[in-house]
């Protein structure tokens, strides 16, 4: 009779300890399904676990927005411009002018359809001005700096795709450094040495001026060119901008050159690159002529949200943006290259993200 009692306490243990364990598995099961639907990113739900429940976070938070194809968008400039001004501006060979205007009007529908689906999503999702950090103009994202409690919020709305942890900083300008713009100081000496050579128009601007650690000034960024010289088109990469410049034979023939100090010189901005640390950073956010290769967004700056896009790209969540191509060559004609390939191994791929990063890391 004692043997058989305990062998029944033995056998209610077991149960005791089989129904523990279908318990935790359970959980388990329920905890993955929460995890597997979730839209919130590995990394921002690491830095939720170690940040108080009111503390601020930066996330970006991309939008399952409405997608405007190239057609449709199309047909609304075509609509706005109207019939008369293709009869007038669009024959076999439009002007330059012509075409410049009908990409305004595109550049300028494009992103009003975008602004208006982010700010749909903004006004349904109850977020507050404390909220927003920017929205984008060009992409279906905003921008935001909110607490844990919003984030969870904004994982369970349909028109959220994914919330990411918004690690980018500011990054400290080389132009904090420099003092007020003197006005064009060395714009005699220009002219003196090229103006009578070339025989042309002048524009010439001294647009950036740099100081070392003891505050002298020794280099300046000079915009110029001598208009009317000559037809051809001359192109080129200088640091990470893509330039397209009509004045070929002029005395430098990207439009821009650097007068460096200590040589009492004007010397070709492929110098600058070489021999000055900052200068690459100090010409891609300076000059506002051309493209920035790793633009995506086209807003004229490298940030995060463009390494956000690429990764996005690469993971098969969207496309490639379709002007993402320029051609070093003459009329356009011969191979292209990238925008999206920002560290220019002819790939457009996820180190151009990475060098992205370290681009902005000043790394």
């Amino acid at each position: 009779m004692q043997h058989h009692s305990e062998r029944k306490k033995q056998h209610e243990k077991c149960i005791s300890v089989l129904l523990a364990v279908i318990v935790v598995l359970s959980c388990c099961t329920v905890v993955y399904a929460a995890s597997s639907t979730s839209k919130i990113s590995v990394e921002l739900q690491q830095i939720i676990s170690k940040t108080d429940e009111g503390d601020r976070i930066p996330v970006l938070v991309w939008l399952n927005t409405k997608e405007y194809s190239v057609d449709e968008i199309n047909a609304m400039v075509r609509e706005e411009l109207g019939a008369q001004w293709f009869l007038d501006n669009w024959g076999i060979n439009p002007s330059i002018d012509a075409v410049h205007e009908y990409k305004s009007v595109y550049s300028r529908i494009a992103s009003e359809l975008e602004t208006a689906e982010n700010q749909a999503f903004i006004n349904k999702s109850g977020l507050t001005e404390e909220d927003i950090v920017y929205v984008s103009t060009k992409a279906p994202m905003v921008q935001l700096k909110v607490d844990q409690q919003t984030i969870y919020r904004l994982d369970e709305m349909q028109e959220v795709q994914s919330i990411t942890y918004d690690g980018s900083k500011p990054i400290e300008s080389p132009t904090e450094a420099s003092s007020p713009k003197p006005s064009d100081l060395y714009k005699e000496r220009f002219v003196q040495k090229y103006v009578n050579q070339y025989n042309g128009l002048l524009r010439y601007s001294e647009i950036y001026y740099h100081y070392d650690d003891s505050k002298n000034l020794d280099w300046v960024l000079v915009s110029c060119s001598l208009n009317g010289v000559s037809p051809m088109i001359y192109k080129a990469v200088i640091g990470n901008r893509f330039i397209r410049h009509n004045s070929y034979a002029s005395p430098f023939r990207s439009g821009y050159c650097v007068f460096d100090v200590k040589s009492d010189e004007f010397k070709d901005v492929t110098y600058g690159v070489s021999n000055y640390p900052d200068f690459v950073h100090v010409f891609d956010e300076t000059v506002t002529e051309g493209r920035l290769l790793g633009d995506l967004d086209r807003d004229n700056a490298i940030t995060v949200i463009d390494v956000t896009m690429i990764q996005r790209c690469e993971a098969n969540i969207c496309d490639y943006p379709e002007n993402d191509y320029y051609s070093l060559y003459s009329y356009e004609d011969g191979p292209k290259k990238f925008y999206s390939d920002f560290n220019r191994d002819g790939e457009r791929d996820i180190l151009d993200a990475t060098s992205l990063q370290r681009y902005l890391a000043n790394i």
